[in-house]
C-alpha cells in the first residue's frame, strides 16, 4: 500500500466510509513536566502552556477495506 494516490484511486473511493469491527483501543492522559516535553519536540516546536500528554492504543482485527493492524501513538501538546 502506497502513500502515494492517483487521480483514478481516489475518485474509486470517494463515498467509501471504513469500518472496524471487534476494534480494541485504550487511551489514557496525563500531564507531565514542560522540561519532558521540550526534549521529545522537534525545533521550533514548544510545549504548550499545559504539557498535556495523550497516549493511544489500538487493535482492529477486522475492518471492511481488507487490512488488519495495530495502531498506537504518543501526541504531545505543543505550540
Amino acid at each position: 500500500m502506497s502513500f502515494v494516490k492517483t487521480q483514478e484511486y481516489i475518485e474509486k473511493m470517494k463515498g467509501f466510509t471504513p469500518s472496524f469491527y471487534d476494534a480494541e483501543s485504550l487511551s489514557v492522559f496525563w500531564l507531565t513536566t514542560s522540561e519532558i516535553i521540550t526534549r521529545l519536540l522537534p525545533p521550533p516546536l514548544k510545549p504548550a502552556e499545559d504539557p498535556l500528554v495523550w497516549g493511544f492504543v489500538a487493535n482492529y482485527p477486522r475492518t471492511n477495506f481488507g487490512v488488519t493492524y495495530l495502531e498506537s501513538a504518543l501526541l504531545l501538546e505543543a505550540s
